[in-house]
């Protein structure tokens, strides 16, 4: 029987209790009380063997983030490494049916005094500076208090 239906029949009895004799009432509630008690108990057992699983998996949870972490660490080291070498080599392109490589140079816009920054250049997104309209600025030769175009490479595999 489920935990609803022994909860029902429980407030049942006690609906009917002023009409019917005291022992009856008594044998009664304790041929419902038993099953309900162990029913609770059982549920209350599900549930903490769900906060075992629940830590379990907010531990397994950390463990892969911080695995994400490590390879996409490895991952920018080896591509600086490689974007660092060919540079080095002076070699632009390298054609590969497979994984041709093609060093980019680009510009990106680097905020360094947000504060600075007139109103025109922010954008009403809470505490963004508008780097397209910052880029655009920048790029036809105005002035932007606060911010600065800085050139960097990045290196496009396949």
């Amino acid at each position: 029987m489920k935990l609803h239906e022994m909860s029902a029949q429980y407030e049942q009895l006690y609906q009917i209790a002023d009409s019917i004799e005291e022992k009856v009432f008594e044998d009664t509630l304790q041929a419902i009380e038993e099953p309900l008690r162990e029913k609770a108990i059982n549920i209350a057992k599900l549930i903490l063997t769900w906060d075992d699983d629940i830590s379990t998996l907010d531990n397994e949870i950390k463990r892969l983030k911080a695995l994400k972490k490590s390879i996409e660490t490895r991952q920018n080291q080896t591509r600086e490494y490689l974007l660092f070498s060919l540079n080095k080599a002076g070699i632009k392109k390298v054609n590969d049916v497979k994984y041709p490589l093609t060093i980019r140079n680009n510009t990106k816009i680097n905020v360094y005094d947000f504060s600075r920054l007139p109103d025109r250049f922010i954008r009403y997104k809470p505490g963004e500076p508008d780097k397209i309209a910052i880029k655009k600025a920048i790029n036809e030769k105005e002035t932007v208090p606060g911010a600065e175009s800085i050139d960097t490479q990045t290196i496009k595999i396949g």
